[in-house]
């Protein structure tokens, strides 16, 4: 749950939009590290690569949210 940083005008900054990006990126990254390390100690053949595609889609989806995520911020967004 976010924690919003209001600005003076009531709004939320667009530096605490980009703020929320990085580390919804940050997050996302680490996620998927840790998903292809789980992959690599699977036993070997398909299943290390059926491990490796979902890892990706999942951080693919992830990345997509949080940008889903910050232009909605950015539209709400005020300059402070």
């Amino acid at each position: 749950m976010w924690v919003w940083k209001l600005a003076d005008g009531g709004g939320v900054t667009k530096a605490e939009c980009r703020r929320r990006l990085n580390e919804d990126y940050s997050y996302a990254s680490a996620i998927y590290l840790a998903a292809m390390v789980g992959c690599s100690c699977a036993t070997g053949g398909v299943g290390i690569c059926l491990c490796a595609i979902a890892a990706s889609a999942a951080y693919d989806y992830a990345i997509t949210l949080a940008d889903r995520s910050y232009y909605d911020c950015m539209s709400n967004a005020v300059d402070a």
